[in-house]
């Protein structure tokens, strides 16, 4: 293979190997480059995008996808790439791009080599069935604990563990412990109050008034269970990496009384 596909493999296999947190100082040092006022979000913006996978416990897919783009692939290109995502499952595209000029227009013709279009659906599936096969077979290594809640009025049903913590703190609060002491104890910008007794769309309006970095992730925020205090209003995050037990192990040493704890639930 030429000395840029070869490149494009080498790639591919350095980012395989990627956990969350390298992956978060990547992105950072380029944001530090492009747009040095975001580089100081690039790890919040990883989490809400990898939200639905785990945020920041999310476990990177060691499968990477290739595009290899040129102008031509001559015979060793296609049969060794035909080859890779046949006998090994890789995910491996190659497009070629040809520039033509017409009067005073530069244009683009596009087309998709491998897999062929007409082959790309059925290539689909199958790439699906085996990563399928793979994950049943394989042990994730993501962190679904969750956690049963205890307090003198009960015990929570098991909670995963951005619930567990919003759990904990409520039950906290109904038995006279502070926000501001709570968020002493809370790790990181994840536990934030504003003025005033809010509910509902003043709320999230409030919030983003108040933070405006929340602008557009209000998501990520517990505002519809806000807990309120003297006239003011605070709410916990959605966002949780690997601290959860320091947290909740925090918060149980506000307890006033016996009673309070908790239990991981596998």
């Amino acid at each position: 293979m030429a000395a840029t596909e070869l490149q494009a493999l080498r790639y591919a296999a350095m980012v395989s190997t990627m956990t969350f947190e390298q992956l978060a100082d990547t992105y950072q040092r380029y944001l530090g480059r492009i747009a040095p006022s975001q580089a100081g979000a690039a790890r919040a913006h990883l989490a809400e995008f990898l939200e639905e996978a785990g945020g920041e416990d999310t476990v990177l897919e060691r499968r990477v996808r290739i595009m290899l783009v040129s102008g031509g692939f001559d015979p060793q290109i296609t049969t060794t790439v035909l080859w890779l995502n046949d006998m090994y499952g890789l995910d491996i595209t190659c497009i070629r791009m040809l520039p033509y000029r017409v009067d005073q227009r530069l244009l683009l013709d596009v087309q998709q080599v491998i897999p062929l279009p007409e082959a790309e659906a059925l290539m689909v599936r199958l790439r699906q069935r085996e990563t399928a096969v793979r994950a049943a077979a394989a042990t994730s290594g993501a962190d679904w604990t969750q956690y049963v809640i205890v307090s003198p009025k009960g015990e929570s049903e098991p909670l995963r563990k951005r619930r567990a913590v919003l759990a904990l703190v409520h039950a906290l609060h109904d038995a006279g412990v502070g926000c501001a002491d709570m968020e002493e104890v809370i790790p990181g910008p994840r536990f934030l109050g504003v003025d005033g007794e809010h509910q509902g769309e003043e709320l999230a309006q409030a919030f983003v008034s108040t933070y405006p970095k929340a602008h557009e992730r209000e998501r990520r925020w517990f505002l519809d269970q806000p807990v309120h205090e003297t006239g003011r209003t605070w709410v916990l995050s959605k966002m949780w990496g690997t601290n959860t037990v320091a947290t909740l192990e925090g918060l149980l040493a506000l307890a006033p009384t016996d009673g309070f704890g908790y239990r991981p639930v596998s």
